[in-house]
């Protein structure tokens, strides 16, 4: 073997060892099963806890953000802590996001308002075709994600999975829940399914309350977006369908024996709940009408907390609400009509439903993610048309969850 020829075999090697490399590396750079992104705040110390917890030694976690401090912190007071290892990214920086979606299969979005954090994490995500979960309750941030990004998340291979917390797994699959019951009693779905909060204990979290007035802000700024979120099918792509109730109106409903009262998640569940039917191929019918209230009880009592409600003096006061986390909990109603039949269930949970149930619910979105990603198509999804009933048996099993049948 001559000189020429021992260069071009050390070329040989030296290209096939780089190509190895490259694809070792490629490997090794979606190392972490998951990332959480956000894991320092209120609402993220305690998925953070919930999924250190529950994850066994086969499942890789990192937590992200942008304070290396408080990171290290969170680590040291949570379970599993030797095998969880730590990111430095800044939810507004998106080269430092794109490193962090490099680093993960799957990244767990709970840094809000996500309309001021939200849209470079979720780019990065679907940039690097990993998957994406959040607890986002923003319509008019969700809609601009949906246009922009949908296309491209199902051409990348993401999986994005929006509302994963009390807004709006209780209400999506609370009506994915009331439906099955319908199709097994009636032998069809029922046409009109009305929400009711009949009891809730333990305040909304403090990015719920950010995140509702991002979604107020967005609406005077844009009156383009303004439309969209008075629009109920706003997520369904184009697709639209019956006139609704618009859930705005105090009202004596004699059938549950009390008043109701505007709901201030109405205007993001419903949503989602009417985007779920669309992504399902309309499982519910394409003549779907869905509402939901806020009880506040029989009599005159009840009427007056109803209009102060109305008029948005009294909210903070309504007596189904209180800032008792430790022994909070919600109770919600689902009322289904088809031809004068009447079937009723209920979603109740033994946690407050703005920081502890939240919690359980992404936490329980994730597991279910990792076991069955496989049968989950690429694409923008919600909750119910993501998982359906097996997030349902697990919320039942490990959130202290209840999909009850109270009539059929």
């Amino acid at each position: 073997m001559n000189v020429t020829q021992v260069k071009r075999v050390f070329l040989l090697g030296a290209f096939i060892i780089q190509v190895l490399c490259c694809t070792s590396l490629a490997g090794f750079m979606n190392q972490h099963d998951i990332v959480l992104l956000g894991a320092t705040g209120v609402t993220g110390s305690l998925i953070f806890d919930n999924i250190s917890s529950k994850k066994n030694g086969s499942i890789s976690l990192a937590i992200a953000g942008r304070d290396e401090h408080k990171l290290r912190k969170t680590i040291e007071t949570g379970k599993n802590k030797d095998s969880i290892s730590y990111h430095i990214a800044d939810a507004g920086n998106p080269s430092s996001l794109r490193k962090l979606a490099k680093s993960s299969k799957l990244i767990i979005n709970a840094v809000g308002p996500y309309s001021d954090f939200g849209s470079y994490v979720m780019s990065a995500c679907i940039r690097e075709g990993i998957d994406y979960i959040d607890l986002c309750g923003e319509p008019g941030w969700m809609y601009k994600m949906i246009s922009s990004h949908s296309e491209s998340a199902k051409k990348n291979g993401s999986r994005i999975i929006f509302s994963c917390g009390f807004d709006s797994i209780p209400f999506d699959l609370g009506v994915h829940h009331i439906q099955n019951v319908a199709k097994k009693h009636l032998g069809k779905p029922v046409s009109k399914v009305r929400a009711r909060i009949e009891k809730m204990v333990g305040n909304f979290s403090d990015g719920t309350t950010q995140s509702l007035a991002a979604t107020v802000r967005s609406g005077h700024e844009d009156p383009q977006l303004l439309k969209q979120l008075l629009n109920p099918f706003a997520l369904c792509e184009g697709n639209d369908g019956p006139r609704q109730p618009s859930g705005v109106v105090p009202t004596y409903e004699e059938d549950i024996d009390s008043w109701v009262a505007p709901f201030m998640m109405a205007v993001i569940n419903t949503k989602n709940v009417h985007r779920s039917n669309h992504l399902l191929n309309y499982p519910y019918g394409k003549s779907f009408i869905y509402d939901e209230m806020w009880m506040t009880g029989p009599g005159s009592r009840g009427e007056k907390t109803a209009k102060a409600i109305a008029s948005d003096r009294e909210m903070a006061k309504n007596n189904n609400i209180n800032d008792d986390t430790a022994d909070g909990y919600y109770k919600i109603q689902f009322i289904g009509e088809e031809n004068n039949k009447r079937i009723i269930t209920s979603v109740e949970s033994d946690f407050d439903p703005g920081y502890h149930s939240t919690a359980k619910m992404v936490t329980e979105s994730v597991f279910c993610f990792l076991e069955n990603r496989d049968s989950i198509p690429a694409g923008i999804h919600t909750p119910a048309s993501a998982f359906g009933d097996k997030l349902i048996d697990r919320l039942q099993e490990n959130a202290g969850m209840r999909f009850n049948v109270r009539r059929v």
